[in-house]
């Protein structure tokens, strides 16, 4: 993850954490309601700050987040797709196998030459 979304996931982790503190003006109900929604949503985004990756293998890429890891073979993928949601951009790696999942990722990762390259063997299913 580059820096700039990993400071910004903090940031945000901490501001979530903070809300029943900022709940507490509009009563118990609202700050009870704050520490069970923005605490718990607020600390996934610090630790996705910290165990998100991307992990390229000479025969394979694997994706951890945090609470999940998903792996896919160089040779099981049958292509790749850009798409964009919600101003976000996310790479699709598209399996062979009909029923496997499909492998994603936003794009906000801190990418070398070794990345590009790595990718630019991969078809581009784009349309």
């Amino acid at each position: 993850m580059s820096i700039e979304h990993r400071i910004y996931w903090v940031l945000a982790g901490l501001f979530l954490g903070a809300m029943p503190l900022l709940a507490w003006k509009w009563g118990l109900v609202a700050t009870i309601l704050a520490t069970l929604t923005a605490v718990p949503m607020g600390g996934r985004f610090i630790l996705a700050a910290f165990r998100y990756n991307v992990i390229l293998e000479p025969d394979a890429i694997t994706v951890r987040e945090v609470f999940s890891t998903q792996r896919l073979l160089r040779t099981e993928i049958a292509g790749r797709r850009t798409i964009r949601i919600r101003g976000a951009t996310r790479q699709i790696l598209i399996p062979r196998i009909a029923g496997k999942k499909p492998l994603s990722f936003p794009e906000i990762l801190r990418t070398d030459s070794e990345f590009s390259t790595w990718f630019e063997a991969i078809p581009k299913l784009d349309v």
